[in-house]
């Protein structure tokens, strides 16, 4: 899905969404959710868009813009720290937690 590659639950295409608000986020993006390098990774993406015609993932700077498309978008899926999503707040649904420090 984070390759640019359509990817449809229920007849319903999901719109991943890339996390670019900081570094941090970036490298375990990478590490944990696509197991590849940045530089592999953006490899994969052009061979994709030019195979494929496949359109990259949206990608945001901002969490705030990004937790607003997510909200407004009920097949929009990201990934982000945590502890950066706002607390008591209902309207973003945490699908599986990859990395837990204690």
């Amino acid at each position: 899905m984070f390759l640019g590659i359509p990817l449809n639950i229920d007849d319903e295409r999901l719109k991943p969404l890339r996390n670019e608000s900081d570094t941090s986020v970036i490298k375990q993006f990478h590490r944990l959710i696509v197991g590849m390098t940045e530089p592999s990774y953006n490899r994969k993406l052009m061979r994709n868009r030019l195979n494929y015609a496949a359109d990259p993932p949206a990608a945001f700077k901002q969490q705030a813009a990004l937790f607003y498309t997510l909200e407004q978008n009920k097949h929009a899926v990201s990934y982000t720290w945590l502890s950066a999503l706002p607390p008591n707040d209902t309207s973003l649904k945490v699908l599986q937690v990859i990395w837990h420090q204690e």
